[in-house]
């Protein structure tokens, strides 16, 4: 019995970040999403995107203040930013010149409005955003 109120319990806890991410996302508008062309494509699967050379700067996204979730489409080729609802103009030109500084180039206009609404679009439910190039 005290096994599976562990695991209950282990299982209970593993799910909170999911459930703040999915109540999160409800709150995401397109002014809060920067978008980012990179070169993360795996060289060994070019179909899909590097997760070793993509992680790290995921997580360094994530640690800035101003950022609520970073986020790598499949084929390794966009980044997204959601940004916190308190984050100032200050704080998103240095993140986004940080990510220039590794090859990044923030998208705008149309491409940058059709990649917004595609990211916004998957974020429904928990998973990965469902874009194309």
């Amino acid at each position: 019995m005290k096994t599976n109120v562990v695991a209950v319990l282990m299982g209970a806890a593993a799910c909170t970040p999911l459930a703040v991410s999915a109540e999160n996302a409800a709150n995401v508008t397109a002014d809060r999403v920067s978008v980012f062309k990179v070169p993360l494509v795996c060289p060994a699967a070019p179909q899909i995107g590097c997760g070793s050379a993509s992680k790290p700067i995921l997580l360094d996204l994530e640690k800035e203040p101003g950022v609520l979730e970073a986020w790598l489409n499949r084929a390794g080729t966009r980044i997204a930013i959601v940004w916190k609802p308190d984050s100032d103009a200050k704080t998103r030109r240095n993140v986004a010149g940080d990510l220039q500084e590794d090859r990044a180039t923030e998208l705008d206009g149309k491409l940058r409005d059709e990649t917004v609404a595609d990211f916004l679009s998957g974020r429904a439910g928990i998973g990965e955003p469902t874009w194309t190039d």
